[in-house]
C-alpha cells in the first residue's frame, strides 16, 4: 500500500537518528474531502499511536496511518529528491483524485470564486477577465476570457504560466484547463 524507495528510507532514517528512541512517522490528510485535501508527514511518537492506525513496518522505522483514510493512500509512494540547492522527501497519491469526491455545483462555485479573487484582480489591470463555463464528465474546466484578454498575445503564457498552474494547485480533482475563447484581436485587446 506504500511504496518507499530505498532513498528515501536511509534519509528518514537519517532524521530519526536525532529524534527519541521509537520515534517514527505518521502520514496524514489535511483537509480530508475539500478541493484543498494534501498529504504530509510528521514525527510520531510511541504515546502517539491511536487504536485506530494502521502500521506498516519497514527495515528502520514505521508508519502510522489513521485507517479512516486508508483509501487515500493505496499506491502512494514516498521519494527523496537531491538537486544541487535543497534535498527533500515528495509524497506521490494516484488515488487522492478517485477518492476525492465532490458536489460538482459546490466545486464549480469555488472554481468561480477562486478565479473572481485571485485571478480576474490580476487581468482587470490589462481591462480583462476569465470566466468558468463549465467542468467536463473527465475534470476539465472549461474557460473563457473577455476584454483585454481576448486576443491578447500574451494568453497562452498567462493561462499555461499563472492560471492552470494555480486552478491545478488548489483544486487538484482537476485534470485539466481547456480555453474556449475565439482570440481574434480587437478594439480592446492588451499587448
Amino acid at each position: 500500500m506504500i511504496y518507499i524507495t530505498k532513498s528515501a528510507q536511509k534519509y528518514i532514517k537519517n532524521i530519526l537518528s536525532s529524534k527519541k528512541e521509537k520515534t517514527n512517522i505518521r502520514i496524514f490528510i489535511k483537509n480530508l474531502k475539500t478541493s484543498y485535501m494534501k498529504y504530509g508527514m510528521s514525527f510520531c511518537l510511541k504515546n502517539e499511536i491511536k487504536k485506530n492506525d494502521i502500521k506498516f513496518k519497514f527495515k528502520y522505522f514505521s508508519i502510522f496511518v489513521n485507517k479512516k483514510i486508508s483509501p487515500y493512500i493505496k499506491n502512494l509512494e514516498i521519494n527523496f529528491v537531491k538537486n544541487d540547492v535543497k534535498s527533500y522527501l515528495t509524497i506521490k497519491a494516484p488515488y487522492i483524485k478517485k477518492y476525492n469526491k465532490f458536489n460538482s455545483i459546490d466545486l464549480f462555485n469555488k472554481i468561480k470564486d477562486f478565479l473572481n479573487l485571485k485571478i480576474n484582480i490580476n487581468l482587470s489591470k490589462h481591462g480583462g477577465k476569465v470566466e468558468l463555463i463549465k467542468i467536463t464528465k473527465n475534470m476539465f474546466a472549461i474557460l473563457k476570457f473577455s476584454g483585454g484578454c481576448q486576443g491578447c498575445s500574451m494568453i497562452k503564457i498567462t493561462l499555461k504560466n499563472n492560471i492552470e498552474k494555480n486552478l491545478l494547485k488548489f483544486f487538484p480533482q482537476l485534470n485539466g484547463i481547456s480555453d474556449s475563447t475565439n482570440h481574434i484581436h480587437k478594439k480592446f485587446s492588451y499587448y
